[in-house]
């Protein structure tokens, strides 16, 4: 999702555990898109990480919006609404095709291979 919207102009934040494969992510991403993308890392899998990333956009005066594939929007918003209730959790299918997103981070669950 993170690719497809900085194809599309945008830049992005990406978030993972380690930092030497996110920075590697990041470099990627910039280089296939020609955008920028800012490797933050940080553990996911803590609590309030979540919740941190939240408060860092409201901070920044930007609404928050957690985008998802179709399929797991359900499951991610069972897992968001216990640590962030106030956050939105779509998936990608319910935005508006002419809706200007600017992603700030990334999340990712997935283990590092």
């Amino acid at each position: 999702i993170t690719a497809a919207l900085m194809q599309h102009g945008c830049n992005a934040v990406i978030t993972a555990r380690k930092a030497e494969r996110l920075e590697a992510a990041a470099a990627e991403l910039s280089a296939t898109t020609g955008r920028e993308c800012l490797a933050v890392p940080a553990d996911v899998r803590e609590p309030l990480a979540l919740e941190a990333a939240f408060v860092r956009q409201r901070a920044a005066g930007r609404p928050a919006v957690l985008v998802t594939a179709p399929d797991l929007r359900r499951y991610v918003r069972a897992f968001v609404e216990r640590r962030c209730p106030q956050l939105a959790v779509l998936s990608f299918r319910e935005i508006e095709p002419s809706t200007t997103i600017r992603p700030v981070e990334t999340v990712s669950t997935r283990q590092a291979a």
